[in-house]
């Protein structure tokens, strides 16, 4: 009984493993896919929790989420000159971006990001697109949209070496980026190469990931929050654990403290006053600062010393039949690409989908994963999980994104493929084809 109404299948739980000291990530779809809270079964009874379904179906404000920005507002936005200029540059998105990428590993200890550009690796690539914009040449509609890409791709010189969420693939070293001075020797992802070059698209950093995508939870990275840019150093977590935890319960909560704008009815002004005045402490424009302190004291509380296999202090000091742990999973192994585009640090994740690692925390953290047919995009550049199956797609955050980005990423034909350029003397492996020389200079500008 308790097993058919309480642990989802991809639990791999069984009803006889109920009374163990572990916490079971439990998603539910209710109104507009806000998952439930975790819980821990063992001091959990099913009256309590049927009842807490109910109370969140007659709750209206329990689905409210924060407005996300689109790929088609902001390519519209920046094609929308005034008497001032430009109504919003990719340097100005992509530093609220940062802002936010900023915010939510500091301050919610998301645990998105593997690798966080800095600020001004960032605006480098953004004001080039900015120039193009002034020329009246854009690459695309993904031009100038901030993005990030999982992290067992290669991404040129950002991210050379794919580590897959893994030590082992970093040599016991911090840093997976190797420094090359010919354009010839970096490692690049033919996905990596379509979104950046060939779209113009603008890298804010890698995402997490279940180690070697062998997880649907999240929870098993295996490089213990030591890569990356500053920011991902100094974290509360001291355990050997570094899970990476969905937004959606701190986005509701933050939802509460703005103006009230409603998601859908969010227009131009709402986003482009965001943006303008948002600042790595407080990207979401909160005015009641009391409240955000206190949001943030209860995230360090839930987050201090955490072990997902453990109760925290923090829970071991509430009333468990009347209060749930927030933290919950953000499914995996995309975890940190769902997360990022769920909080609106990415307008565009790139990931890999072997047998759910897009679509299952896609789910999670309503978003929208998309996984195309198997060979769509060349595998090229992407460590291998299960090669016959191994699936480049990406998360966005609606169906119109999703639309945009696979239209973007096809060629001029209408195919994401041409045969006629496999270079099969170098990759006998025809999804994991090489389109693309390795003489980029033309497309670096």
């Amino acid at each position: 009984m308790m097993r058919r109404h309480l642990l989802p299948s991809s639990t791999g739980i069984r009803g006889r493993d109920c009374g163990r000291k572990y916490s079971i990530f439990r998603a539910c779809s209710i109104g507009a896919k806000t998952p439930i809270a975790t819980f821990n079964l063992k001091k959990t009874n099913l009256g309590y929790y049927q009842q807490s379904l109910r109370q969140q179906h007659h709750d209206a404000n329990n689905n409210r989420l924060l407005p996300r920005m689109s790929i088609e507002r902001a390519s519209r936005l920046f094609r929308t000159v005034d008497d001032e200029g430009r109504a919003l540059t990719s340097q100005d998105l992509t530093r609220h971006c940062y802002h936010l990428a900023t915010f939510g590993e500091k301050q919610l200890q998301l645990n998105a990001y593997a690798k966080l550009l800095s600020l001004d690796e960032i605006l480098e690539q953004a004001s080039k697109s900015d120039e193009r914009f002034r020329r009246g040449c854009p690459k695309s509609i993904l031009d100038g949209i901030p993005v990030t890409i999982k992290a067992n791709i290669a991404v040129g010189k950002w991210w050379e070496m794919p580590n897959a969420g893994s030590r082992i693939l970093t040599h016991g070293k911090g840093n997976a980026t190797v420094a090359t001075t010919h354009i010839d020797e970096i490692y690049e992802s033919d996905i990596a190469r379509r979104l950046l070059k060939q779209c113009g698209a603008v890298l804010i950093g890698i995402t997490n990931m279940d180690e070697f995508g062998m997880g649907s939870l999240g929870i098993n990275n295996g490089l213990h929050n030591t890569l990356g840019h500053d920011l991902c150093e100094g974290r509360q977590h001291k355990s050997n654990h570094s899970p990476t935890y969905n937004p959606l319960p701190w986005i509701h909560r933050i939802s509460l403290m703005t103006s009230g704008t409603e998601p859908n009815a969010a227009g131009d002004e709402h986003f482009l006053k965001q943006i303008m005045t948002s600042t790595p402490e407080n990207p979401h424009c909160i005015e009641d600062k009391n409240a955000l302190e206190n949001l943030l004291e209860e995230i360090q509380e839930w987050t201090r010393g955490c072990n997902i296999f453990e109760e925290t202090e923090h829970e071991k000091s509430r009333n468990k039949s009347s209060t749930t742990s927030p933290l919950l999973s953000p499914g995996g192994s995309s975890s940190g690409a769902a997360v990022a585009t769920a909080h609106g640090s990415s307008l565009l994740s790139i990931g890999t989908d072997t047998g759910g690692s897009l679509r299952l925390p896609s789910a999670w953290t309503n978003t929208v994963g998309f996984k195309p047919s198997y060979g769509t995009w060349s595998r090229y550049g992407v460590v291998s999980y299960a090669s016959s199956l191994d699936t480049v797609g990406f998360i966005a955050g609606s169906m119109e994104c999703a639309k945009i980005a696979w239209d973007c990423l096809q060629d001029d034909s209408g195919r994401t493929t041409e045969i006629n350029d496999w270079n099969g003397d170098v990759c006998r492996d025809q999804t994991a084809r090489i389109y693309h020389n390795h003489d980029d200079r033309d497309l670096q500008s």
